[in-house]
């Protein structure tokens, strides 16, 4: 569980005139570090001490298992100063616990004294000590401006451990829940604890239990530990004294950023050596990349005399970067022997630029013919490469030619009268491969491209053409003046497999297109339907949320790979929300950023950012759901003007990178390369950190087990865990719950890997899920996402036989067991092979004899059990002959003939009679 804990800020820090303060441009709470900087009254080193943070009012110092808050007040009469100071201690705590500093930010301060000469003092933004009680990080950060303190509990750890002692406070007053602390000199409050759990941030009962002096805490409801929300690393601000935008980002390998966007600013974009370092036009497209520390490694313009901006970036296998956009400048952007070295000769043309990592150019080609490829300014094209680095562009056209190719597999080789949206494919080289139209007689475009597993080709736009849906799909009608449309379409030749809408009576559009490892679609974007928009039982059913009516909202919807709807949400409040760019994590969950007016519904309880920037202006959003559609973490990222979130990535390290546009001078840049707004509008590229947490790779497909069963469960990381941690799989009850996990499963490691788990041989039930737990740091991860049934084994069986037997007689073969209704199965020697209960074997031979195994059966679950069976060899049939016929009085003679060796003879017959004898 965590505890959101409002604190302040701390003994003294001597600096002299020489020293040193760098400032960043944003200020707040920030802990800077002790170096030997801070002393007592009699200049003595508090080496006690870690960090201290210096506010208007009080100075705190940490370290420990203390902050000291200390008040300063100035008598100007008397000229001097009176102080003050309160101590929170944290009783019992671990005094050698780990310290992990987390969030480094620009501020510094360096000394020059008698204590410390020529020394920097780091400032961070994030401080953890690890296990300070066991299981258990005391994580102290900045929220709000203000110093907050959480205390993360593990599974296995016992939050009622944890102890707060004032020392020094003149009162202390538990009032609505507040604990209110009173000294002479001043007053702390901390806030009414919040606390969720780990797997779904559902909210905990918590209230402070006040005895004394001493602060602790009651909780109800508890069935699993917490995870610390996705931090922000670092932000930046992109752009010059005009306007920027970034539409699209992505990483390569070496876990670089690529963002790419449009600018008009004639300064401040292009670095030194780069491919153009001049702007040439209104608009050019701008490349900027960033190394993973958030510094800037090449920016170039690209663009001529004309408009043109850059809407997509991706990169392809090879680390090559594939960038789209859309070009009204007829000369000098494409290069030669290139599919389309020349513009169309409308309006505007689509263009394809391939650049190699370090910003330089490969080739670039135009698309398009003599009408235009754009419709209006936002979302126009977009670029995806596959698996075989195969490049696809999708967008919107006017033009008649030099848009579709010929062949019978192509889903559409003509215009059909307004504005089509188009799909086209070329390889490696920027070769066509095919190209086709796909639209009616309304303005229809493709805005997004994904594909799955098995190289299909995902398309969403959005669509005024009726006709459009293919196949038995979920919608196959337009409800609306727009809708949006997914198609699925074969990456070999074009053809298209199935299409559908989906959407209301009122607009809908797509922003944002992926696919998991399950061959499932999700599809994020915006609308303004009422209805046909969510499904029964989703996280947010009514659009609005029902506090106003008639106001886009985002949406995020799933589906399967045949084109029906699994689930769909609204996502959003009062006012306006829209969704921007989305992508799938390697836990399956869906990923999206955005932008909202709204000032409820949208954060998280302790995200990064929890209330909008300003009233009535847009604030980016960043959103992650889970598979099922449950909202797991969502965060405002802006403040009082406008932000607008478009692009989204992701790096193998689970770390998320955010692009967009913004007005606002503060709130955006942290730690970055650009800390200051440069214009009225700039870029903005931020990297958020995911808490160090395990998670079961999706699609979880072992959802059927019996008792007793062995499987390995595959998991990942979202980074490396400290050296001597245990991944532990536990298993919920029949019902989902984890009140009362059983371990099936664990697996010392810092990554992720398989674990071989055994299911218990009591579980019986079909509601089961089973999660990961670690130790260090403690995390709880989310369950597999789907219900595991369990069955029971029948009763063993007892197996007889009716031996041993010769082989000339019959072998019987019984079984019997408690259990009712199960399927038999016997095996044994020479492929023998039945279904009845009790068979029978004939013909045998000695051969046949060794092991006979039954199995039963029920619910694919099989027990067995094995008999003995000896088959001895009959001995040959005798040959029997008389003397005979006799009269009365005559000796009978009888003897017999093919006598075996070793066998023992024996006559028998009327009135008794019985020999041994041969004859």
């Amino acid at each position: 569980m965590c505890f959101l804990l409002l604190s302040l800020s701390v003994f003294t820090s001597n600096a002299d005139e020489r020293d040193e303060l760098v400032m960043p441009e944003s200020t707040g709470i920030r802990f800077v570090e002790n170096v030997g900087q801070i002393t007592d009254q009699y200049g003595s080193r508090r080496n006690d001490i870690d960090f201290k943070v210096n506010t208007s009012t009080v100075d705190v110092f940490i370290g420990n298992g203390h902050i000291h808050y200390q008040w300063r007040q100035e008598d100007k009469e008397k000229n001097q100063i009176k102080t003050y100071r309160l101590d929170v201690t944290l009783k019992g705590a671990n005094k050698n616990a780990v310290l992990v500093k987390n969030s480094p930010n620009g501020y510094f301060e360096k000394y020059y004294n008698e204590n410390v000469n020529d020394v920097t003092a780091r400032s961070y933004n994030k401080i953890t000590y690890k296990n300070v009680y066991p299981g258990i990080d005391w994580v102290l950060h900045s929220e709000d401006g203000k110093m907050k303190y959480d205390f993360v509990v593990g599974s296995s750890a016992d939050y009622k451990n944890i102890q707060v002692e004032y020392n020094g406070a003149t009162s202390l007053q538990h009032v609505d829940g507040r604990l209110i602390v009173a000294t002479p000199f001043g007053t702390i409050t901390e806030d009414r604890p919040y606390t969720y759990e780990a797997g779904m941030h559902y909210p905990l009962n918590s209230n402070y239990v006040l005895e004394g002096n001493t602060l602790s805490f009651e909780v109800s409801g508890i069935t699993q530990n917490i995870v610390i929300d996705p931090s922000l690393e670092w932000a930046t601000y992109f752009g010059g004294t005009a306007v920027e935008a970034g539409y699209s980002v992505t990483t390569d390998s070496s876990f670089n950023i690529y963002m790419a966007g449009r600018t008009k600013s004639s300064a401040n974009i292009a670095t030194s050596g780069s491919f153009q370092d001049t702007i040439s036009g209104l608009n050019d497209g701008f490349i900027a990349s960033y190394n993973s520390a958030g510094i800037l490694r090449w920016a170039t313009y690209y663009g001529g005399k004309g408009d043109d901006i850059f809407f997509s970036i991706t990169k392809n296998t090879d680390d090559h970067l594939l960038v789209a956009g859309v070009t009204d400048t007829s000369y000098s952007l494409a290069t030669s022997g290139t599919h389309q070295p020349n513009h169309g000769g409308g309006q505007s043309d689509c263009f394809l630029l391939k650049m190699n990592t370090s910003g330089s150019r490969v080739w670039c080609t135009y698309y398009g013919g003599t009408g235009k490829e754009q419709e209006n300014l936002e979302y126009q094209v977009y670029v995806a490469c596959d698996v075989n680095d195969n490049i696809y562009l999708a967008g919107t056209t006017l033009s008649d030619t030099g848009i579709a190719t010929s062949g019978s597999n192509i889903a559409q080789s003509s215009r059909a009268g307004n504005y089509d949206a188009f799909l086209v494919k070329f390889n490696k080289n920027g070769v066509r491969q095919w190209g086709t139209y796909y639209g009616g007689t309304g303005v229809d475009n493709f805005r997004k491209i994904t594909f799955d597993n098995s190289n299909n080709v995902y398309v969403a736009g959005e669509f005024e053409s009726s006709g459009m849906a293919y196949g038995a799909v979920h919608q196959s009608s337009l409800k609306g003046k727009t809708e949006c449309l997914l198609a699925k379409f074969n990456s070999g030749n074009g053809a298209r497999i199935w299409a559908t809408y989906y959407g209301g009576s009122e607009e809908d559009s797509p922003q944002g297109l992926g696919t998991d490892d399950g061959y499932n679609i999700y599809m994020s974007g915006s609308t303004a339907s009422g209805t046909d928009i969510a499904t029964t039982s989703a996280y947010q059913t009514v659009l609005n949320a029902g506090l106003s009516t008639g106001v886009y909202d985002a949406f995020l919807a799933k589906f399967d790979s045949s084109g029906n709807i699994m689930w769909g949400t609204y996502f959003g409040g009062e006012a306006v929300d829209h969704s921007g760019d989305l992508l799938i994590d390697d836990a399956g969950n869906p990923v999206f950023t955005g932008s909202t007016a709204s000032a409820s519904t949208i954060s998280t309880q302790g995200a990064h950012q929890t209330s909008p920037g300003g009233n009535n202006s847009f604030d980016a959003f960043l959103a992650i759901f889970s598979p099922v559609g449950n909202k797991l973490w969502s965060s405002y990222y802006g403040d009082t003007n406008q932000d607008y979130g478009f692009g989204v990535a992701m790096i193998e390290t689970g770390h998320i990178y955010v692009c967009g546009n913004t007005a606002s001078v503060v709130n955006i840049a942290y730690s970055g390369s650009q800390n200051t707004l440069g214009g009225s509008n700039d870029a903005f590229l931020a990297k958020f950190t995911p808490d160090t947490s395990a998670f079961i790779f999706q699609p979880f497909t072992q959802t059927t087990h019996c008792d007793g069963d062995t499987f390995s469960l595959k998991y990942g990381t979202t980074s490396p865990f400290y050296t001597g941690n245990t991944f532990i799989v536990q298993l919920s009850d029949a019902t989902g719950g984890f009140s009362s996990p059983q371990t099936i499963g664990s697996e010392s490691g810092t990554t992720g890997g398989n674990i071989l788990c055994t299911m218990p041989s009591n579980a019986n039930g079909t509601g089961y899920r089973i999660r990961i737990v670690t130790t260090n740091p403690a995390d709880t991860s989310y369950d597999n996402g789907n219900n595991i049934t369990i069955y029971q084994r029948p009763a063993k069986p007892t197996a007889t036989n009716n031996g041993p037997v010769c082989s000339n007689d019959t072998l019987k073969l019984y079984a019997t067991t408690t259990t009712s209704n199960v399927t038999y199965t016997w095996t044994g020697i020479s492929g023998f092979i039945t279904t009845q209960q009790n068979p029978i074997r004939t013909s045998l031979q000695t051969g046949y004899s060794g092991n006979y195994i039954v199995s039963v059966s029920k619910n694919g679950c099989y027990r067995k059990d094995t008999t003995q069976v000896t088959i001895i060899q009959a001995p040959d049939k005798p040959v029997a002959s008389n003397n005979g016929p006799l009269c009365t009085g005559d000796t009978l003679i009888i003897s017999a003939t093919n006598i075996s060796t070793g066998t023992t003879l024996s006559w028998t017959g009327p009135s008794a009679f019985s020999s041994n004898q041969a004859s």
